[in-house]
């Protein structure tokens, strides 16, 4: 039935149109966020979009079920007034006034006392008005990305206890293309996470070069024994680091003049491109202090190589790369069966796809290697997908040696076997290893040749659950007390 307003609503279809009509409200409102957010002019449109399917669809909805309804005899009217669709859009824009301007088309016609549904869709103009991201500048769209990657994905959802949001607006007004790495710098900083860096393109893109197995740089390996203190705990062989007389064990003090508190960013400012020059300051045998002028070159690292063991196959993992496992079953491929010795001293990690893949060689289908939990505390869980090639107990015994700054997938290959029964652990000079359990990703930021961002984005547990983050693994000899 219905009135001169419009149809009735009935008691059944009561609830549900007071549903629909909140849910488009909130639909309306996550667009607005996202556009206060940054977000550019095509994810809003796509937003809105959703919102008026949604709308049409309860729009043709009463109708069906009204000619369906009545031939059964069951007295079903149109439950959406007539003007209700109209109004819930003028809303819609009302909503987000401040933020985008909406020309709405709607063609109605009402015979018999029934809307009959729009013969086409409503179209949206979205202008460039309010926090438009196309209304930006380069530098603001840059550091809009760099804090919209921070915003999705840092694991600290309360942003080191500060108002995001106003950070956001203090530095759109004051970002220009001269200070931008600067702010951006300022951005990660002020999370409180050293592991969450601005990368400068040059060190944005060595990074990338290393994923793949080529790297820019030195060749050195560098570790953090104690806070504030960073050694070069491996030189690789025939690399500009080697041949300018650096020696592992040395104490980096210093990189182009910057002193050196951290091996992360110490890292970075030592990789660059190709045929640049880098100063070096390290700690001498007699205490004092040494420079070297090093020109970078780009070169394959290797991260395994064979050790001299007794008894048995020695590997020696500096790192884990993208090209770890190939090196690793290239060394074990000709070791028909006996005991393996995993040398993982002063392995600061490297890549955790690497770590997982090399632990899966050893390791049983389905055996759990790593737990990661992100921001939204949903854990996903990587499981080896087949027996390894050195997966049977009964041919190859795996003995790990590590120490105290055998870290991150180092940590994680670590875990996976000990935990799986798959090996021993033996630690030189401390009970345990160094004990970083949390994730980094690296993603790239709009604009040109502006680098990126290396956010921390989850955590990680060992196959038993354990969060090892500032604790370390325990050497057989810890875990039996």
């Amino acid at each position: 039935g219905s009135t001169k307003a419009g149809p009735i609503i009935t008691p059944a279809f009561r609830p549900l149109h007071t549903s629909f009509a909140h849910s488009i409200r909130r639909r309306t409102s996550v667009a607005c966020r996202i556009a206060d957010r940054g977000y550019n002019k095509k994810d809003i449109e796509n937003m809105m979009n959703r919102t008026l399917i949604i709308a049409m669809s309860f729009t043709f909805l009463p109708h069906i079920i009204y000619s369906f309804g009545v031939p059964f005899g069951v007295p079903v009217g149109p439950f959406i007034p007539s003007t209700i669709l109209p109004q819930i859009i003028l809303s819609a824009s009302l909503f987000t006034s401040n933020v985008v301007q909406m020309d709405v088309q709607i063609n109605q016609q009402i015979p018999q006392q029934i809307q009959i549904p729009p013969t086409s869709l409503p179209t949206f103009t979205i202008s460039s008005s309010g926090s438009n991201y196309a209304s930006f500048t380069p530098a603001q769209q840059t550091f809009t990305s760099a804090w919209r990657i921070l915003d999705n994905t840092f694991t600290d959802r309360t942003f080191n206890n500060q108002d995001w949001f106003s950070l956001r607006q203090k530095y759109l007004k004051t970002v220009t293309s001269s200070n931008l790495e600067q702010t951006l710098t300022e951005l990660t900083s002020s999370l409180g996470d050293k592991y969450t860096t601005y990368l400068p393109p040059s060190k944005y893109q060595s990074l990338l070069s290393s994923a793949t197995g080529s790297v820019t740089g030195i060749g050195v390996t560098l570790s953090s024994p104690s806070p504030s203190t960073v050694v070069l705990s491996q030189i690789q062989p025939n690399s500009p680091a080697s041949k300018s007389g650096l020696k592992q064990g040395m104490i980096l003090l210093r990189v182009d003049g910057y002193n050196v508190i951290d091996a992360d960013v110490a890292g970075g400012y030592l990789r660059g491109d190709k045929g640049t020059k880098v100063g070096v300051t390290v700690k001498g045998d007699d205490g004092g202090s040494k420079d070297f002028i090093i020109v970078r070159e780009t070169f394959k690292p290797v991260t395994v190589v064979e050790g001299k063991g007794k008894g048995g196959k020695m590997v020696v993992v500096k790192s884990f790369a993208g090209t770890t496992k190939d090196e690793m079953l290239e060394v074990l491929n000709s070791y028909p069966e006996g005991k393996i010795l995993i040398d993982l001293r002063g392995n600061p990690g490297g890549l955790l796809p690497g770590g997982i893949d090399c632990a899966s060689l050893f390791l049983k289908s389905g055996d759990v290697i790593v737990s990661q939990v992100d921001k939204t505390l949903v854990k996903r869980t990587e499981k080896a997908l087949f027996d390894g090639e050195f997966s049977d107990p009964e041919k190859y015994q795996v003995a790990i040696l590590a120490d105290e700054n055998t870290a991150s997938a180092a940590e994680v290959f670590t875990a996976a076997l000990i935990e799986n029964g798959r090996a021993t652990l033996t630690t030189v000079g401390s009970e345990h290893t160094f004990g970083k359990g949390i994730v980094q990703t690296v993603r790239p930021l709009d604009g040109e040749n502006v680098g990126g961002i290396k956010v921390t984005v989850s955590k990680y547990l060992t196959p038993e659950g354990t969060e090892i983050n500032g604790k370390g693994i325990m050497n057989d000899a810890g875990r039996r007390e």
